[in-house]
């Protein structure tokens, strides 16, 4: 299990940045899922990468949606 100010500065690195968490860096993640336009089942993890989402709404409203 990683933190999550271990995640985001291991994915800084290749340009992901962190646009909207309501919760400390210092809280352990355990389930991170990935944004799929092509997958239509329902997604549920801690962190929501949201790849190639249209906007920064957008990745706010699919990462709300994920629970993340």
């Amino acid at each position: 299990m990683v933190t999550l100010d271990r995640l985001v500065n291991v994915l800084g690195g290749y340009g992901v940045r962190r646009c909207c968490c309501p919760v400390s860096r210092d809280v352990p993640v355990r389930d991170v899922v990935v944004r799929d336009p092509g997958e239509s089942r329902e997604l549920r993890g801690d962190v929501y990468l949201a790849v190639g989402a249209e906007s920064v709404g957008a990745a706010v409203a699919l990462a709300a949606a994920a629970r993340a």
